[in-house]
Protein backbone atom coordinates (compact mmCIF):
# COMPACT_ATOMS: atom_id res chain seq x y z
CA UNK A 1 0.00 0.00 0.00
CA UNK A 2 1.38 3.18 -1.18
CA UNK A 3 1.96 6.14 1.80
CA UNK A 4 -1.03 8.36 -0.09
CA UNK A 5 -3.43 5.03 -0.08
CA UNK A 6 -2.65 4.87 3.53
CA UNK A 7 -3.01 8.10 4.89
CA UNK A 8 -6.26 8.07 2.90
CA UNK A 9 -7.30 4.69 4.56
CA UNK A 10 -6.95 6.17 8.66
CA UNK A 11 -8.41 9.45 7.11
CA UNK A 12 -11.25 7.61 6.39
CA UNK A 13 -11.44 5.86 9.39
CA UNK A 14 -11.29 8.79 11.53
CA UNK A 15 -14.24 10.52 9.69
CA UNK A 16 -16.43 7.00 10.48
CA UNK A 17 -15.49 7.24 13.99
CA UNK A 18 -16.12 10.54 13.90
CA UNK A 19 -19.46 10.33 12.64
CA UNK A 20 -20.38 7.58 14.81
CA UNK A 21 -19.46 9.77 18.30
CA UNK A 22 -21.60 12.78 16.98
CA UNK A 23 -24.99 10.17 16.38
CA UNK A 24 -24.12 8.37 19.55
CA UNK A 25 -23.46 11.92 21.52
CA UNK A 26 -26.90 13.71 20.13
CA UNK A 27 -29.06 10.65 21.26
CA UNK A 28 -27.66 10.80 24.74
CA UNK A 29 -28.79 14.30 24.30
CA UNK A 30 -32.09 13.97 24.15
CA UNK A 31 -34.38 13.93 27.05
CA UNK A 32 -36.81 11.68 27.10
CA UNK A 33 -40.41 12.91 28.78
CA UNK A 34 -43.80 11.75 28.98
CA UNK A 35 -45.91 12.47 25.44
CA UNK A 36 -48.91 13.38 27.63
CA UNK A 37 -47.85 14.64 30.96
CA UNK A 38 -51.57 15.83 32.03
CA UNK A 39 -53.24 12.56 31.44
CA UNK A 40 -53.82 11.63 35.09
CA UNK A 41 -55.78 14.80 35.23
CA UNK A 42 -58.19 13.56 32.76
CA UNK A 43 -61.56 12.76 33.06
CA UNK A 44 -63.23 12.63 29.49
CA UNK A 45 -61.42 11.07 26.59
CA UNK A 46 -63.13 11.19 23.21
CA UNK A 47 -61.69 8.88 20.50
CA UNK A 48 -62.84 9.75 16.81
CA UNK A 49 -62.26 8.32 13.37
CA UNK A 50 -63.77 7.53 10.11
CA UNK A 51 -66.10 4.86 11.87
CA UNK A 52 -67.74 7.71 14.60
CA UNK A 53 -67.24 9.06 17.80
CA UNK A 54 -67.08 7.90 21.70
CA UNK A 55 -66.81 9.16 24.52
CA UNK A 56 -65.82 8.01 27.56
CA UNK A 57 -66.57 10.27 30.82
CA UNK A 58 -65.09 9.81 34.69
CA UNK A 59 -67.45 9.65 37.00
CA UNK A 60 -66.38 9.42 40.95
CA UNK A 61 -63.91 6.84 40.38
CA UNK A 62 -65.54 5.29 38.13
CA UNK A 63 -65.62 5.66 33.49
CA UNK A 64 -69.17 5.53 31.86
CA UNK A 65 -70.20 5.48 28.26
CA UNK A 66 -72.98 7.94 26.94
CA UNK A 67 -75.66 7.38 28.98
CA UNK A 68 -74.02 6.11 31.93
CA UNK A 69 -73.23 2.51 31.15
CA UNK A 70 -70.05 1.35 32.96
CA UNK A 71 -66.70 1.02 31.22
CA UNK A 72 -64.80 -1.94 31.19
CA UNK A 73 -62.05 -1.46 33.94
CA UNK A 74 -59.58 -3.95 32.47
CA UNK A 75 -59.87 -2.59 28.87
CA UNK A 76 -59.80 1.28 30.17
CA UNK A 77 -56.61 0.28 32.15
CA UNK A 78 -54.65 -1.30 29.48
CA UNK A 79 -55.65 2.36 27.34
CA UNK A 80 -54.72 4.38 30.41
CA UNK A 81 -51.20 1.96 31.03
CA UNK A 82 -50.33 2.45 26.88
CA UNK A 83 -50.91 6.19 27.22
CA UNK A 84 -49.02 7.04 30.48
CA UNK A 85 -45.87 4.91 28.43
CA UNK A 86 -45.69 7.38 25.37
CA UNK A 87 -42.51 9.19 25.65
CA UNK A 88 -40.69 11.51 23.53
CA UNK A 89 -37.47 11.24 21.93
CA UNK A 90 -35.81 10.56 18.89
CA UNK A 91 -38.22 11.82 16.54
CA UNK A 92 -39.38 10.05 12.84
CA UNK A 93 -39.80 13.28 11.16
CA UNK A 94 -40.79 16.72 12.31
CA UNK A 95 -42.38 18.46 9.02
CA UNK A 96 -45.74 19.37 7.94
CA UNK A 97 -45.33 17.24 4.99
CA UNK A 98 -44.04 13.82 7.24
CA UNK A 99 -47.46 14.93 8.95
CA UNK A 100 -49.34 14.12 6.19
CA UNK A 101 -47.22 11.39 4.80
CA UNK A 102 -47.41 9.59 7.91
CA UNK A 103 -51.40 10.56 8.66
CA UNK A 104 -51.46 12.70 11.85
CA UNK A 105 -51.82 16.11 10.93
CA UNK A 106 -54.90 17.69 11.69
CA UNK A 107 -56.82 18.03 8.77
CA UNK A 108 -55.51 13.85 7.82
CA UNK A 109 -55.45 11.13 10.63
CA UNK A 110 -57.09 7.64 10.89
CA UNK A 111 -58.16 8.40 14.64
CA UNK A 112 -57.82 11.39 16.88
CA UNK A 113 -57.73 11.09 20.54
CA UNK A 114 -58.74 14.59 23.09
CA UNK A 115 -58.13 14.54 26.53
CA UNK A 116 -60.29 16.55 28.44
CA UNK A 117 -60.54 17.94 32.11
CA UNK A 118 -64.30 19.27 32.09
CA UNK A 119 -64.29 21.71 29.11
CA UNK A 120 -60.61 22.58 29.19
CA UNK A 121 -58.57 20.58 26.56
CA UNK A 122 -55.19 18.90 28.21
CA UNK A 123 -53.98 17.30 25.29
CA UNK A 124 -54.83 16.39 21.40
CA UNK A 125 -53.12 13.10 20.15
CA UNK A 126 -53.16 12.34 16.61
CA UNK A 127 -52.91 8.20 15.32
CA UNK A 128 -51.52 7.66 11.91
CA UNK A 129 -50.79 4.56 10.21
CA UNK A 130 -49.19 1.72 11.48
CA UNK A 131 -45.13 1.09 10.74
CA UNK A 132 -45.61 -2.79 12.06
CA UNK A 133 -47.25 -5.03 14.56
CA UNK A 134 -49.16 -2.88 17.56
CA UNK A 135 -47.33 0.33 16.35
CA UNK A 136 -48.67 3.63 15.38
CA UNK A 137 -47.12 7.06 14.12
CA UNK A 138 -48.47 9.78 16.83
CA UNK A 139 -48.43 13.55 17.28
CA UNK A 140 -49.48 15.49 19.71
CA UNK A 141 -51.31 19.30 18.46
CA UNK A 142 -48.61 21.21 20.01
CA UNK A 143 -45.71 19.85 18.83
CA UNK A 144 -44.48 18.94 15.11
CA UNK A 145 -43.05 15.92 16.48
CA UNK A 146 -43.74 12.60 14.91
CA UNK A 147 -42.86 9.80 17.16
CA UNK A 148 -43.52 5.62 17.05
CA UNK A 149 -45.77 4.54 20.00
CA UNK A 150 -46.76 0.77 21.50
CA UNK A 151 -50.77 1.28 20.29
CA UNK A 152 -52.77 -1.22 18.57
CA UNK A 153 -55.54 0.23 16.76
CA UNK A 154 -57.60 -2.49 17.46
CA UNK A 155 -58.00 -1.55 21.17
CA UNK A 156 -58.97 2.10 20.30
CA UNK A 157 -62.48 0.90 18.89
CA UNK A 158 -64.96 3.54 18.68
CA UNK A 159 -67.52 1.09 18.90
CA UNK A 160 -69.13 1.35 21.87
CA UNK A 161 -69.72 -2.44 22.50
CA UNK A 162 -66.18 -2.48 22.36
CA UNK A 163 -65.73 -0.74 25.98
CA UNK A 164 -69.14 -1.89 28.08
CA UNK A 165 -68.72 -4.35 30.62
CA UNK A 166 -70.17 -7.02 29.83
CA UNK A 167 -70.38 -8.17 33.30
CA UNK A 168 -72.90 -5.01 34.71
CA UNK A 169 -75.77 -7.27 34.83
CA UNK A 170 -74.10 -9.98 37.23
CA UNK A 171 -75.02 -10.51 40.80
CA UNK A 172 -72.32 -11.81 42.92
CA UNK A 173 -74.19 -12.55 45.65
CA UNK A 174 -77.70 -14.21 45.14
CA UNK A 175 -80.35 -15.25 48.01
CA UNK A 176 -83.56 -15.97 46.21
CA UNK A 177 -84.72 -16.65 42.53
CA UNK A 178 -88.39 -16.89 42.26
CA UNK A 179 -90.48 -17.01 38.83
CA UNK A 180 -94.26 -17.06 39.10
CA UNK A 181 -95.08 -19.66 42.13
CA UNK A 182 -91.65 -21.61 41.90
CA UNK A 183 -88.56 -20.01 44.23
CA UNK A 184 -85.16 -21.45 45.19
CA UNK A 185 -84.36 -19.63 48.83
CA UNK A 186 -80.60 -19.65 50.66
CA UNK A 187 -81.36 -21.28 53.95
CA UNK A 188 -77.93 -20.69 55.57
CA UNK A 189 -75.79 -23.38 53.59
CA UNK A 190 -78.87 -25.01 52.45
CA UNK A 191 -81.44 -24.25 49.49
CA UNK A 192 -85.39 -24.22 50.27
CA UNK A 193 -86.81 -24.83 47.06
CA UNK A 194 -90.68 -24.02 46.62
CA UNK A 195 -92.98 -25.70 43.46
CA UNK A 196 -96.49 -24.19 43.12
CA UNK A 197 -96.16 -23.15 46.87
CA UNK A 198 -95.07 -26.28 48.14
CA UNK A 199 -91.63 -26.28 49.94
CA UNK A 200 -89.06 -28.57 49.31
CA UNK A 201 -85.58 -29.42 49.85
CA UNK A 202 -83.50 -28.49 46.75
CA UNK A 203 -80.53 -30.60 45.70
CA UNK A 204 -77.39 -27.91 46.49
CA UNK A 205 -75.42 -29.16 43.36
CA UNK A 206 -78.32 -28.00 41.40
CA UNK A 207 -78.82 -24.78 42.95
CA UNK A 208 -75.67 -23.94 42.77
CA UNK A 209 -75.70 -24.33 38.72
CA UNK A 210 -78.99 -22.26 38.92
CA UNK A 211 -76.61 -19.46 40.89
CA UNK A 212 -74.05 -19.98 39.16
CA UNK A 213 -75.78 -18.51 35.61
CA UNK A 214 -76.32 -15.63 36.91
CA UNK A 215 -73.18 -14.89 38.86
CA UNK A 216 -71.34 -15.37 35.49
CA UNK A 217 -73.90 -13.52 33.33
CA UNK A 218 -72.02 -11.91 30.30
CA UNK A 219 -74.55 -9.77 28.05
CA UNK A 220 -72.72 -8.98 23.97
CA UNK A 221 -74.19 -5.59 23.50
CA UNK A 222 -76.30 -2.74 24.24
CA UNK A 223 -79.40 -3.57 22.19
CA UNK A 224 -80.44 -1.30 19.31
CA UNK A 225 -83.92 -0.78 20.00
CA UNK A 226 -86.48 -1.63 22.96
CA UNK A 227 -88.60 -5.26 21.70
CA UNK A 228 -91.79 -4.99 20.25
CA UNK A 229 -93.07 -8.36 21.41
CA UNK A 230 -94.98 -8.93 24.99
CA UNK A 231 -94.00 -12.15 25.82
CA UNK A 232 -91.64 -11.43 28.15
CA UNK A 233 -90.29 -13.83 31.13
CA UNK A 234 -90.28 -12.32 34.37
CA UNK A 235 -87.36 -13.66 36.78
CA UNK A 236 -87.25 -11.83 40.17
CA UNK A 237 -83.82 -12.09 42.21
CA UNK A 238 -82.55 -11.31 45.52
CA UNK A 239 -79.09 -9.79 46.47
CA UNK A 240 -77.37 -8.46 49.39
CA UNK A 241 -81.45 -8.08 50.66
CA UNK A 242 -82.42 -6.09 47.67
CA UNK A 243 -84.60 -7.53 44.83
CA UNK A 244 -84.08 -6.95 41.54
CA UNK A 245 -86.13 -8.02 38.21
CA UNK A 246 -85.04 -9.31 34.88
CA UNK A 247 -86.68 -9.47 32.03
CA UNK A 248 -85.85 -11.82 28.59
CA UNK A 249 -87.37 -11.66 25.51
CA UNK A 250 -86.82 -13.15 22.29
CA UNK A 251 -86.96 -10.24 19.39
CA UNK A 252 -86.51 -11.85 15.92
CA UNK A 253 -83.56 -14.04 15.88
CA UNK A 254 -82.09 -11.93 19.04
CA UNK A 255 -82.54 -12.97 22.74
CA UNK A 256 -82.51 -9.79 24.96
CA UNK A 257 -82.65 -8.86 28.69
CA UNK A 258 -83.29 -6.21 31.41
CA UNK A 259 -82.68 -5.64 35.01
CA UNK A 260 -84.96 -3.23 36.67
CA UNK A 261 -82.25 -1.29 37.81
CA UNK A 262 -80.73 -0.47 34.28
CA UNK A 263 -82.67 1.25 31.57
CA UNK A 264 -81.62 -0.14 28.72
CA UNK A 265 -81.89 -3.45 26.89
CA UNK A 266 -79.22 -6.03 26.18
CA UNK A 267 -78.54 -8.56 23.42
CA UNK A 268 -77.34 -11.78 25.23
CA UNK A 269 -76.21 -15.42 23.97
CA UNK A 270 -78.62 -17.85 23.00
CA UNK A 271 -77.54 -20.33 25.61
CA UNK A 272 -77.57 -18.01 28.20
CA UNK A 273 -80.94 -16.87 27.44
CA UNK A 274 -82.43 -20.34 26.80
CA UNK A 275 -80.51 -21.56 30.41
CA UNK A 276 -82.42 -18.08 32.09
CA UNK A 277 -85.77 -18.51 30.26
CA UNK A 278 -86.90 -21.82 30.64
CA UNK A 279 -85.71 -23.01 34.43
CA UNK A 280 -86.27 -26.30 34.67
CA UNK A 281 -87.92 -26.50 38.61
CA UNK A 282 -88.37 -29.71 38.76
CA UNK A 283 -84.94 -30.49 38.29
CA UNK A 284 -83.93 -28.60 41.40
CA UNK A 285 -85.75 -30.99 43.73
CA UNK A 286 -83.43 -33.02 46.12
CA UNK A 287 -83.54 -36.42 44.35
CA UNK A 288 -84.66 -38.98 47.30
CA UNK A 289 -87.43 -36.42 47.59
CA UNK A 290 -88.90 -36.94 43.86
CA UNK A 291 -88.29 -40.84 44.25
CA UNK A 292 -90.44 -40.73 47.11
CA UNK A 293 -93.32 -38.84 45.40
CA UNK A 294 -93.20 -41.44 42.67
CA UNK A 295 -96.77 -42.58 41.62
CA UNK A 296 -95.84 -45.95 40.98
CA UNK A 297 -94.16 -45.94 44.57
CA UNK A 298 -97.15 -44.57 46.41
CA UNK A 299 -99.80 -47.27 44.50
CA UNK A 300 -97.58 -50.21 45.66
CA UNK A 301 -97.80 -48.86 49.04
CA UNK A 302 -101.65 -48.55 49.01
CA UNK A 303 -102.44 -51.79 47.60
CA UNK A 304 -100.34 -54.02 49.85
CA UNK A 305 -99.60 -52.50 52.73
CA UNK A 306 -95.89 -53.27 51.93
CA UNK A 307 -92.87 -51.17 50.93
CA UNK A 308 -92.66 -50.90 47.38
CA UNK A 309 -90.50 -53.22 45.91
CA UNK A 310 -86.65 -51.85 44.95
CA UNK A 311 -86.75 -54.32 42.27
CA UNK A 312 -83.49 -56.86 41.17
Amino acid sequence: MTPLMRNLTVLLIAQLLLALWLVSSSHDDIVTEPLLPQLSAADRLELSSKDGMLTLTKQGDNWQLTGGLPVSHSKLDNLLRELTALKTGWPVAQSAEAQSRFSVAEDKFEQKLVLKQGDNVLHTLYLGDSPAFRQLYVRTDDDEAIYKAALNRFELSVDESAWLDKQLLRLPVVERIAQGDNSLSRQGETWQLTLNGESHSADSAAARALVAKLSSLSVLKRADKAPLSSDITELKVRSSARDYQYQLVKQDDMALIRRNDINHWFELSQSQFEQLQAIDWLALQRSDEQQGNQPGEVAASEDTGQPAASGD
